[in-house]
């Protein structure tokens, strides 16, 4: 009897034993699976926060083309110096049609950077920068009562509008960029390496590659 309690525990270490290493053998392999797959979860979560950047650009332009329809036949302008705090875009997108800071904000960015306040009408309104920028060219900056030398004008029959760059997606602090800035400011990592743009026909698309591309005067100005 005693021999036969012995054996039945001694079997019973046994099973316990080799279920313990089977066990460990899944879980190793669960982490490596883990670890194959995290990266693809990763871009699929970026590619849906590409798509709510996208969205946001989109009602920017928007935005955009009520502005042209409403005042002078261009877009809302990089900056307005008759108002106080000489605001930027980006408050006056607020001021003007009560666009909420999340909107102004891109999906990716998880940190307020260097955030500019202006009070207009008593309410304050911020200007949360390397989220969006806005070409300086195309968009220009309103002065001594007239709009900047350059600028276009999509309520006006803008030739090749859907070329004409009007917002981007931008990791720099600023309100604006030249073309002659466009490689240094556009050129971001947050969407996959890909950058979001906004153009003066309002279409929204996601680019690709070197935008070295973009500093060539054909995205900027009147001009075929």
């Amino acid at each position: 009897m005693i021999n036969r309690l012995r054996n039945c525990c001694s079997n019973s270490r046994k099973r316990v034993s080799f279920t313990l290493i089977e066990l460990l053998v899944v879980i190793a392999i669960i982490a490596i699976l883990a670890g194959m797959l995290l990266p693809a979860l990763n871009n699929a979560r970026e590619r849906g926060r590409t798509i709510s950047c996208a969205a946001n650009l989109k009602q920017m332009g928007t935005f955009q083309m009520f502005y042209a329809d409403e005042y002078d036949g261009g877009t809302i302008p990089v900056l307005n110096w008759h108002l106080n705090g000489v605001p930027d875009w980006h408050r006056l997108t607020q001021w003007i049609y009560g666009a909420s800071e999340k909107l102004m904000t891109c999906p990716s960015v998880t940190t307020k950077t260097n955030p500019i306040n202006s009070t207009l009408d008593g309410k304050v309104y911020t200007s949360i920068q390397k989220n969006y920028i806005a070409s300086s060219d195309n968009c220009g900056a309103i002065q001594d009562g007239a709009r900047s030398a350059g600028a276009i004008y999509p309520a006006k029959g803008l030739r090749n509008a859907s070329k004409k760059i009007i917002i981007a997606d931008t990791d720099y602090v600023a309100a604006g960029f030249y073309s002659s800035g466009a490689k240094e400011r556009l050129t971001i990592p947050r969407h996959n390496a890909n950058t979001n743009m906004l153009w003066a026909d309002g279409h929204v698309s996601t680019e690709k590659g070197d935008m070295s591309r973009f500093s060539d005067t054909l995205y900027y100005g009147s001009e075929d």
